[in-house]
């Protein structure tokens, strides 16, 4: 505000005002105040000059405006929303930060998932290691209004349990079988997928959770790939199994 004496009357202002932001004079005050809300950035320098019928005298302000934050996200569309496995390596969602901003916060993100901030740019990574349906929001940081945005994780849990082995040569369920003998795999049950492999070489895929063999060799390493519903999978196993030789006959004469 600036209060008009002696023989002024009123004002007259020079320069530039933001847009949003103006000046009023009270005749009955002799107050010129100059206000509002300015709705564009930057530095307005203007001049207040009092009007009258002897010398009129100015007073010259400077208003600077800064900007809001802004944020984008510039890792392309629907990059902010994304399925995935357990486990796995989301495709990074990257934010442009402007205006004001000088960083972005961010909330509720799955264990394993982080967000960085570098150069303007915020950046989220990483593989989540717990499953759900993860609602975040990234809002920047900075002196002015800071805006946000949202985004969704939905990830699948990866299966989980066990293989075993049985079989019965000479002593029970000690992986330790005699040549020919039959050894039984179980795979936890439940899921939609096994893939059977002895020493990495699938011997059988479907829907069962059971492989028997009876062809297994000294050191095989048998392991069974397990996928879900939401097609997320793992693995379960080894379990090497020691095959010892059946023992040659031979026949002598005296």
């Amino acid at each position: 505000t600036y209060l008009i004496g002696g023989g002024g009357t009123g004002v007259t202002l020079t320069g530039s005002l933001p847009a949003g932001v103006t000046g009023t004079y009270n005749s009955g005050t002799k107050v010129y105040s100059i206000s509002g809300s300015p709705t564009v950035a930057g530095t307005f320098n203007y001049t207040v000059t009092t009007t009258g019928p002897c010398t009129n005298v100015s007073a010259s302000g400077t208003i600077i405006v800064t900007p809001n934050s802004t944020i984008a996200l510039t890792s392309g569309a629907g990059s902010n929303v994304q399925s995935l496995c357990q486990n796995t390596a989301i495709n990074n969602i990257t934010y442009s930060i402007g205006g004001s901003g000088t960083g972005a916060t961010v909330t509720n993100l799955p264990a394993g998932v982080t967000g960085t901030y570098s150069g303007g740019v915020f950046t989220i990574s990483g593989a989540p290691t717990a499953s759900g349906t993860f609602n975040f929001v990234v809002t920047t940081t900075g002196p002015c209004v800071n805006p946000s945005l949202s985004a969704t994780l939905t990830v699948s849990a990866v299966p989980t349990g066990s293989l075993t082995a049985s079989e019965s040569s000479v002593i029970a369920n000690d992986n330790i079988i005699c040549a020919g003998a039959n050894v039984t795999f179980t795979a936890t049950a439940g899921y939609g997928s096994y893939i059977f492999k002895v020493n990495g070489i699938t011997a059988q895929s479907g829907l069962s959770n059971v492989f028997n063999t009876s062809t297994l060799t000294n050191g095989a390493s048998v392991t069974v790939d397990v996928a879900n519903a939401a097609n997320c999978g793992t693995t379960f196993g080894p379990i090497v199994i020691t095959v010892n030789a059946l023992p040659v006959p031979s026949l002598s004469a005296d």
